[in-house]
């Protein structure tokens, strides 16, 4: 594309960043990334991978503007993303014309905005909405002081009754001078004298029936009813509401509590849907506001309503009470669900509200593909996928659900209707599909071959070799390995086996295809257990730190019995060791005189792939076939994170490294079964790690030197004229790129993590960034 076309492509994107800053919320510096304080809302951090990303942020956060001519697409993207977290500002928006009363309002808002919706609009927002209050007593009158306070464009205040001398504890609309008169009357000259801008209309009248409630609230935004009369009142709101579409929420209190829900039309499960519901068979809700209630607990349940309206006349947040039965207990300030319910499709009060809500939730086209799973539950948990392979996911009951909407073909917003319906929680359905994104469930794989092979390999066959008596066979040749190794030790692998090989082309010949009938041996033994208990699986290559493993995905396994799954998990190393076995006879035979050389160095070859394949197996941080039967033992949810999780804590206390606070927050929520392994998992970790470094010491560098010395060797005769063979040259080109490229990936993931460390350990010291004055840091 030519410059001047990017350029015009990428405009409308410059102007909207021309005259941004970064809101002034704490900012700390953490290991990997920028810690965000966000105000009236949870922390969260912002990864940063890139310098220039730090830069941004930097120069937005001391009011720097952006030269947009040297900007890239990314970032570009990264501005799209901090905006998309809110945390940007138009440096330019004008409080000015905000009445005074009002600056604090647009304060608060601003958590909760971003470029293309400022705070400012909040409260615009609010000066168009229009709210119906029934009843203006002990609650109503918290609640119609506060939403005047809140700018409220129009308030319709619902009652009959006159100001009392016992209503004034409780009730602060009203003072002395009004006891006689209308309560409506006062409470419309009051909320006036607090602002002035908001229509203030009255309807006196006891509402005892639907068709005057929907008459009053026609037109409404919301209804908050805090009426206890009739002793119907609950039913006769819910029925007005769903006919006129309109939200509301009721509330009121008990001596020492209150109690509150909300409903949202065809939404979310309506008052009637409850007395249909398997929760109970006839809602306890009742609200008695009784004048044994005093000024606090009337103010406390009157601003938890006002907060609930705020989310429903906002859409700052879903509505929590939503289908739900909220109390709140004054003496302790605790606030609980006590009861919930579903929305019913036979309701007859709501279910043509539910049609209409169809036709008219807003329109999304987004749909995933999800690749066919294993689910199964274990301890009140879901487990999709393997807990022992890097794509599993642990959810609840509700994210089972979704799952499985999600895989039906609905959309997102279908998605996300039908969770409201079927469980009444509100769920991120975008969120929740990033993480199967990132679990790689979202990609469709159909391997025929697998399924093929699986096919073809006869169940008795795989019942005799892996689900009998065999398996004596096996110890005893695991035992009889290590026999052999403690009475003929020069049997085992040496690098010095290698120089037995002539010419070093057919010895990379050798060792390559030996490791790859390794390999194959290893994980043929696992498919063909798995088809023993009857799973399916599937050959695949990934990656392990940097190495390039070959795996045999069984996640089915984990449906089967507990007992019968360590067969599949040790069939790879058991017959690893009966090969070997085999290896080491034809080494001793050749000792006695019976077998020639050239079989020797073979078998010598192979001793040295498996004895390696076998002490790979102890390096249980890379999920082995033992980490698998160390998972299945302890029933553990996610061994490997707490793990590596717990040594890395550990190390950071031991070098006084202060933890980020995502590591905080994942420590506490340590699984108990996980932690329990640990004490076993963590003493098996370190003696895999000193088992690995010390046979690659001792055997495996000492066999790279002899490769890399002939290898140099054979190149320098090859050059020099004296062997000057096309393969020759080849073959030890090969070898030399080879040890090349592993001694730099390793060196890169040295180096790399030395210096995560002592970034780690800078940041750990740099204090928080000024929350007051944007200049400073």
């Amino acid at each position: 594309m030519p410059i001047s076309d990017r350029s015009a492509f990428l405009m409308p994107t410059m102007d909207k960043y021309k005259d941004v800053t970064i809101k002034p919320w704490p900012q700390y510096n953490v290991e990997g990334g920028i810690y965000f304080q966000r105000e009236g809302g949870a922390g969260f951090e912002l990864p940063i991978n890139f310098g220039w990303q730090r830069d941004i942020v930097d120069k937005l956060t001391k009011g720097e503007v952006i030269e947009f001519s040297f900007l890239s697409s990314e970032q570009l993207n990264f501005l799209d993303e901090l905006d998309r977290l809110g945390l940007l500002r138009n440096r330019s928006e004008d409080y000015a014309s905000i009445p005074d009363r009002y600056k604090s309002n647009i304060a608060f808002f601003e958590a909760f905005s971003n470029l293309e919706s400022p705070a400012s609009t909040f409260h615009e927002t609010l000066k168009t909405k229009k709210v119906v209050l029934l009843g203006v007593g002990g609650i109503g009158s918290t609640v119609a002081m506060q939403l005047c306070g809140l700018g409220i464009g129009s308030i319709t205040l619902v009652d009959k009754d006159d100001v009392e001398l016992k209503n004034l504890s409780r009730q602060f609309l009203y003072r002395e001078a009004d006891v006689g008169l209308s309560k409506l009357e006062v409470a419309s000259r009051e909320l006036k004298n607090i602002d002035g801008t908001i229509i203030v209309n009255t309807v006196e009248c006891y509402v005892e029936d639907v068709s005057t409630l929907r008459s009053i609230i026609t037109g409404a935004d919301l209804v908050i009813s805090v009426i206890d009369s009739p002793d119907n009142i609950l039913n006769i709101v819910n029925e007005a509401c769903i006919f006129e579409r309109i939200d509301f929420i009721a509330g009121g209190t008990r001596i020492t509590s209150g109690v509150y829900m909300s409903v949202q039309p065809g939404v979310t499960a309506c008052f009637e849907c409850s007395r249909r519901g398997l929760s109970f068979p006839k809602p306890s809700i009742d609200f008695p506001v009784a004048n044994r209630v005093i000024a606090p607990a009337t103010g406390m349940l009157g601003s938890l309503i006002v907060w609930e309206a705020l989310k429903y006349l906002l859409n700052i947040s879903p509505p929590a009470t939503a289908g739900r039965l909220t109390e709140v207990y004054f003496l302790t300030g605790e606030i609980k669900i006590t009861d919930s319910w579903i929305i019913h499709d036979d309701c007859p009060i709501c279910k043509e509200a539910q049609e209409q809500i169809e036709k008219t939730y807003p329109a999304d086209e987004r749909r995933v593909e999800i690749i066919s799973h294993v689910v199964f539950e274990e301890m009140g948990e879901y487990f999709v996928g393997s807990p022992v392979a890097d794509n599993h996911i642990i959810l609840n009951e509700t994210g089972l659900i979704l799952l499985d909407v999600l895989k039906s073909g609905k959309t997102f917003s279908q998605a996300e209707l039908t969770i409201l319906r079927k469980t009444g929680e509100y769920v991120d359905v975008e969120d929740f599909v990033e993480k199967l994104r990132d679990a790689g469930f979202l990609e469709q794989k159909q391997i025929q071959t697998s399924q093929r092979l699986y096919n073809a390999i006869p169940k008795k066959l795989a019942l005799f070799l892996f689900k009998s008596r065999i398996w004596w066979l096996y110890a005893l040749s695991a035992l009889a390995c290590l026999y052999i190794w403690w009475r003929l030790p020069f049997l085992l692998p040496d690098a010095q086996d290698l120089t037995g090989w002539r010419q070093t082309e057919w010895l990379i010949l050798a060792s390559f295809i030996m490791s790859r009938v390794q390999i194959t041996v290893h994980e043929l033994a696992h498919f063909v257990a798995a088809r023993a208990v009857s799973v399916p699986g599937r050959f695949r290559i990934s990656r392990r730190l940097f190495f390039v493993v070959y795996e045999t995905d069984v996640s089915s396994i984990w449906l089967v019995p507990k007992r019968d799954r360590y067969a599949t998990f040790m069939a790879g190393i058991a017959v690893d060791f009966v090969v070997l076995l085999i290896a080491l006879l034809i080494r001793y035979m050749h000792f006695e005189g019976h077998l020639s050389k050239s079989l020797d160095s073979l078998a010598s070859l192979y001793i040295l792939i498996l004895v390696n394949g076998l002490v790979f197996q102890a390096l249980v941080f890379l999920r082995t076939d033992l980490y698998a039967v160390l998972v299945n033992f302890f029933n553990c949810r996610n061994l490997y994170q707490t793990n590596i999780l717990s040594i890395t804590l550990f190390c950071k206390k031991m070098f006084k490294i202060r933890p980020t606070i995502e590591e905080l927050r994942r420590s506490a929520n340590f699984h108990s079964q996980d932690l329990k392994a640990l004490r076993f998992f963590t003493p098996i970790y370190i003696l895999g790690i000193v088992l690995f470094i010390w046979f690659n010491t001792k055997v495996t560098l000492p066999a790279t030197f002899v490769f890399a010395e002939r290898a140099f060797r054979d190149i320098g005769l090859a050059l020099s004229g004296e062997n000057a063979s096309l393969i020759t040259i080849v073959s030890n080109l090969i070898i030399v790129s080879q040890l090349a490229i592993q001694i730099i990936i390793f060196s890169f993931v040295t180096i790399r993590s030395i210096l995560r460390f002592f970034v780690a350990r800078k940041a750990s010291g740099l204090e928080v960034t000024s929350v007051h004055n944007t200049n400073s840091r």
